[in-house]
């Protein structure tokens, strides 16, 4: 049979973000998993949800490759241009394919607010607006992921067209679930620039690290293009998929770019970060990506000497053929009450 899927304009732009972005994904992760590595640390939860958030996406993206391979340049959606059986299965593998998205963008937010909660938890109005974001995201992603499984009424319409059923409008929904989770998108970027905005950092560097920090709303700015651009489509075409998948593709590298060494090195700040954000901090926190119970360590590492002593968590490994930077506690006698 012959391969007519780009015979579909639609089919075949979806085609290549699928090829293109499958990729890119998996070696998004994967870096961050060897830097992490790299480290010597245990995987800790910001790297679990990294790669949960890459298995909703691959499950989302091999789905909809097989269903484009399936319909083959023709349309689930057009009466008679498939076979009866091909179109239920094709329903059925979407009705699977929908529930990804919701998870996807709420592992990579919450893979990215634990990193949040990791370098500012210092503050504890910081501290407490992570949770409660991460409180409404999870929320929010059980509310999708409950629509989304009981679309229709029965379930079995929503899995087979050709049964007559009552079913909420997908159209709705839609505009409805994306603009908040582009909201919360948006609202994760204010919150890493309000907290860099702090740190006693030149403005240059801080420049260079809100723009990694404001990557994170790309993918609050494509779920705004996709309302735009599918309301009113869904279930007619398949472009609403393609906008999908750059959606996750993106999540998951702008949840994993900021944590690479090779990049933030180049700012000049790692060992400036910590002792910029506050000169005071708490005895004990809780390190959700790597994997040790406090964090930061309970032992100033210094480099000898009076001036030795200065508070600089991000410090060199000495000895180690890595010379890689871990965060040790800055000792004081107050607690901030930010």
């Amino acid at each position: 049979m012959a391969f007519n899927v780009f015979h579909e304009s639609e089919h075949g732009t979806a085609f290549v973000v699928a090829v293109v972005s499958i990729p890119i994904s998996v070696l998004a992760v994967f870096l961050r998993l060897l830097s992490t590595l790299h480290t010597g640390k245990g995987m800790g939860l910001e790297n679990v949800f990294a790669v949960l958030a890459l298995v909703a996406f691959l499950a989302y993206a091999s789905i909809d490759l097989w269903i484009l391979c399936t319909m083959n340049g023709k349309s689930v959606f057009q009466l008679g241009a498939l076979p009866r059986d091909t179109v239920i299965q094709i329903y059925t593998a979407g009705y699977v394919m929908n529930i990804m998205t919701p998870l996807n963008q709420t592992f990579a937010k919450l893979c990215l607010l634990a990193l949040y909660h990791r370098l500012f938890s210092a503050s504890r109005r910081f501290a407490v607006l992570t949770y409660t974001v991460a409180g409404v995201q999870t929320a929010w992603c059980i509310a999708v992921v409950c629509v989304r499984l009981f679309l229709c009424t029965p379930i079995s319409a929503t899995l087979n067209p050709f049964i007559k059923g009552r079913c909420l409008n997908s159209q709705v929904l839609l505009a409805a679930g994306d603009a908040v989770n582009s909201f919360i998108d948006f609202v994760m970027v204010g919150m890493a620039i309000y907290m860099v905005v702090k740190l006693r950092l030149s403005r240059a560097d801080k420049m260079k690290l809100s723009v990694l920090f404001a990557l994170g709303g790309f993918a609050g700015i494509i779920g705004i293009i996709k309302i735009g651009e599918a309301y009113g489509t869904i279930g007619t075409n398949v472009r609403n998929s393609s906008w999908n998948m750059a959606q996750q593709a993106s999540s998951i590298v702008c949840c994993c770019a900021p944590i690479y060494k090779t990049v933030l090195s180049e700012f000049g700040i790692f060992r400036r970060l910590g002792s910029s954000l506050f000169s005071r901090s708490k005895s004990k926190k809780t390190d959700y990506g790597a994997g040790v119970r406090t964090w930061p360590p309970n032992t100033l590492i210094g480099s000898g000497g009076s001036q030795g002593k200065h508070e600089e968590p991000w410090i060199g490994l000495e000895g180690s053929s890595e010379r890689k930077l871990v965060w040790a506690e800055v000792h004081s006698s107050q607690t901030s009450q930010d």
